[in-house]
């Protein structure tokens, strides 16, 4: 069983690779790959996130178009600065529940359907 579930996304048509995690509530995006894009960074006054190893600064917001397999949605990310994260994207419930995102007993990650399509 893999330790990171990760997936391919598209963020306003860049590729990023992006990090599954049901356990975080907001999506993150690295301040690397946001450099990347050209788009305003929306500075909060003051941000923090927590996670089980400490807590850190959000240094800005912005929305963007994300695509991930069918689905494309303009989507909210907070920007951090830290050396610890490695993936461009950490995808958390906002993103999971907004993407219909499933995960299998195999660790595999799916697009669920509209529950109104035939």
């Amino acid at each position: 069983m893999p330790s990171l579930i990760s997936l391919d996304v598209k963020v306003e048509n860049e590729t990023a690779m992006a990090l599954y995690n049901p356990c975080a509530n907001i999506t993150i995006c690295s301040y690397k790959f946001y450099q990347k894009l050209c788009t305003k960074l929306y500075i909060p006054k003051a941000l923090t996130f927590r996670t089980m190893t400490g807590e850190g600064k959000i240094i800005g917001t912005f929305y963007a178009r994300v695509k991930i397999f069918k689905i494309e949605k303009k989507i909210r990310l907070f920007v951090i600065h830290s050396k610890n994260f490695k993936q461009d994207i950490l995808l958390g419930l906002d993103s999971i529940t907004a993407f219909r995102l499933c995960q299998d007993y195999t660790c595999k990650i799916s697009q669920a359907s509209e529950e109104n399509e035939i």
